[in-house]
């Protein structure tokens, strides 16, 4: 298993996001990879991460 973090100007901008894809899909074993949220996504996805911890799974696919 290979952990790959990639964050700030990794994501900031959509040929960054392209460059993560292609590093990606470079590798044929089992990833686990992280991302910094976008923008102001970090309230959301706390928000949504306490309504999975309540075991409301509604919410996140609606």
């Amino acid at each position: 298993m290979i952990v790959m973090k990639f964050g700030g100007t990794s994501v900031a901008i959509p040929e960054n996001i392209l460059k993560v894809k292609d590093i990606i899909t470079r590798y044929d074993e089992l990833l686990v990879v992280v991302v910094s949220a976008f923008g102001e996504c970090t309230a959301q996805l706390q928000e949504l991460a306490a309504h999975a911890l309540d075991g409301d799974y509604k919410i996140l696919f609606s």
